[in-house]
């Protein structure tokens, strides 16, 4: 095989995959006008100004900070104390969440991490930007204010009285250098490689210093403003943000209209909503019909479109900066009435189906609408599809229960409403049909049975460790909790929680019991052997008398964290160490695999080409850490997956 390099990989990736936009980016933050600046850092050319997400005061108590893909903007003065994300171009607000400490007028973004500095603590906090929980702070011996900075393993902040920048270790903040910065009012900092900018908020400039030597060494023409906070980095291709819809409910009107709620929200590339976030705009457009804007609320917008039976309309959500969702949905006269009925085979085996009426009394053959079954009482486990898409107006899957003279109620929704029905495992018949909206049970009842399930463990995620799959879950809001029911005359308590049973589904099959854990285990390991392919999991919560498990929707972000792929493009060799990079079907990473994988850089999660396959480190998007481990391994021979 030709000696390939990671130079050559890499000019040939760049030659191959479409222009990322590596660039050099400063920014500037006029507080005299609540301007942001996108200056050249070499030219000083003002590339583009916009306003800040919020008001920054003309004392210029404000921050700012550049991660590559976003920027982020606090005011110390502001009363709601956020932290604010937004488009480098400052088209849109993408994010915002809790700022730490009261008074916070400095930011930096470095290895990953979002800094701030609080003026009145002298204090700089390691800030998770998914909620704003501060991870690790870092204590100063000096009198920081104004500006910060970060690189290289080492905070650089400003004093203003007399004007000096520190430069501070990163873990201990201990003083290691000193820049005397005379004549100037020191209120942005910012980093690029060995170059230091100034913001002098009375001299109305950009000044740069050398961090090897501390001495000045120009001025950044052009950039004219009161500077209260600068940023700096290299401008990356996308962000690690997936703009994510979905259908609500759909409800008929008195006149005979249809009502489709449609939410939206920003989610994070590990499937997490962004919860905290109050500010974001999506604007919902209907191809043939108006436009609505709605701002978020806990991190979600709402939209209600009223449209007419029988049509089939595309719903897209817009944030600038973000790749659009879209969501096709066909609207039919919806199913108003359902009927269930069931069948027992000689397996024990329960098959359930779902019969739709309309609201004319007739079978709603159209009504496509996914269909979530669940038991929502009794010793059972839904083993084949949770949610299924109505065919001609039925859907069905398969239960499972714990032996016989077991009482069930099985719960089924469609859209916004619910129906249930209940029955007995051993002498089985079918059970009366539910009325809308309401709850039929067997005319037998078990006595003493605790009547109240426990709340299902939620936020499951499944991660492959190369020999094993660990399984890990939010305990049940009923573990280590007592709860009362009647038994007779009597009231009875036990443990809210006895335990959590572990499902395992590969490729689509029937889900199998795997494991089973006591109250307050909150993972499992699957050590299973198992052959390549797509496994899902799931958890199951247990009392005396009932299994209870979170309805997941498919394909959603928490279907895809409780998913793991087997072997794809991961072999070992002779030694049991893995080799990253094997996409077609031999076991050697050569410049079909690369070019494989060049077909799919740049492509990130949500986008309909995104193939999880040639994501190697599970990130959301196929960038270059993925190209990394695969030159990292290119050349090599694996000797199985």
């Amino acid at each position: 095989m030709l000696p390939f390099t990671y130079i050559s990989l890499l000019l040939l990736l760049l030659d191959f995959a479409p222009s990322t936009g590596q660039d050099l980016a400063l920014y500037g933050l006029d507080a005299r006008r609540s301007q942001i600046l996108h200056l050249s850092p070499n030219t000083g050319d003002i590339l583009n100004q916009f306003s800040s997400p919020v008001l920054c005061r003309p004392e210029g108590a404000c921050g700012l900070a550049f991660s590559g893909y976003s920027l982020f903007f606090v005011d110390a003065t502001d009363p709601d104390r956020l932290i604010y994300e937004f488009a480098p171009d400052g088209t849109a607000i993408w994010h915002s969440f809790p700022a730490p400490g009261a008074k916070v007028d400095g930011l930096a973004f470095a290895d990953g991490a979002l800094l701030a500095l609080s003026f009145d603590e002298d204090r700089i906090y390691h800030v998770d930007t998914f909620a704003g929980e501060v991870l690790q702070q870092v204590d100063s011996s000096v009198d920081l204010v104004g500006g910060l900075a970060a690189g290289g393993g080492i905070f650089y902040a400003s004093q203003i009285r007399p004007p000096m920048v520190y430069a501070l270790d990163a873990l201990s903040g201990a003083v290691v250098q000193e820049i005397s910065v005379a004549r100037t009012l020191p209120m942005g900092l910012a980093v690029l490689g060995q170059r230091l900018f100034v913001g002098d908020y009375t001299g109305q400039r950009i000044l740069e210093f050398s961090l090897t030597t501390g001495a000045e060494v120009g001025q950044v023409a052009g950039a004219v403003g009161r500077f209260s906070g600068l940023a700096a980095g290299s401008a990356q291709a996308f962000a690690p943000y997936v703009l994510q819809i979905n259908p609500v409910a759909e409800n008929l009107t008195a006149d005979g209209h249809v009502e489709l709620v449609v939410r939206a929200g920003i989610y994070d590339t590990n499937g997490r909503l962004l919860h905290t976030n109050n500010h974001t705009q999506i604007l919902f457009d209907v191809a043939g019909s108006s436009q609505q804007t709605v701002q978020v609320t806990a991190g979600e917008a709402e939209v209600v479109l009223t449209l007419d039976p029988g049509t089939e309309v595309v719903v897209e959500a817009r944030v600038p900066g973000l790749a659009s969702a879209f969501m096709t949905q066909r609207i039919v006269a919806p199913a108003t009435r359902i009927e269930l009925h069931f069948t027992e085979n000689v397996f024990g085996l329960i098959k359930v189906e779902a019969v739709l009426f309309d609201g004319t009394g007739g079978p709603a053959f159209e009504d496509t609408s996914s269909i979530s079954f669940s038991v929502s009482r009794g010793l059972a486990a839904v083993i084949g599809p949770q949610v299924v898409s109505a065919r001609e107006g039925r859907a069905q899957t398969w239960i499972q229960p714990q032996g016989r003279d077991s009482d069930l109620v099985i719960a089924v929704q469609v859209r916004s409403f619910t129906h249930s029905a209940g029955f007995r495992v051993s002498a089985f018949a079918d059970s009366p049909v539910a009325e809308s909206g309401g709850l039929v049970v067997s005319v037998e009842r078990v006595g003493a049975r605790d009547e109240l399930p426990p709340a299902p463990p939620t936020d499951i995620q499944a991660r492959n460790l190369q020999d094993q799959v660990e399984i890990r879950w939010t305990l049940s809001a009923d573990d280590a909790a007592l709860v009362w029911f009647a038994y007779g005359d009597r009231r009875v308590r036990q443990w809210g929680v006895y335990g959590y049973r572990v499902y395992r589904s590969r490729d689509g099959t029937f889900y199998e019991e795997i494991g089973r854990v006591g109250p307050g285990v909150d993972r499992y390991f699957d050590r299973t052997r198992q052959i390549d392919g797509t496994y899902r999991y799931k958890v199951l919560a247990e009392d005396q008398d009932n299994w209870r498990e979170v309805v997941i929707l498919p394909g959603t972000s928490e279907d895809m964290r409780r998913t793991v792929m087997i072997g794809s493009a991961v072999g070992v060799d002779a030694e049991g160490a893995p080799i990253y990079g094997l996409f077609d079907e031999d076991l050697d990473v050569d410049l079909d695999d690369f070019f494989l994988f060049a077909d799919h850089f740049g492509r990130q999660l949500g986008e309909q080409a995104f193939d999880r396959l040639f994501d190697l480190d599970k990130s959301g998007a196929v960038d270059f850490a993925d190209f990394f481990l695969l030159a990292d391994h290119f050349g090599q021979q694996a000797v199985s997956r």
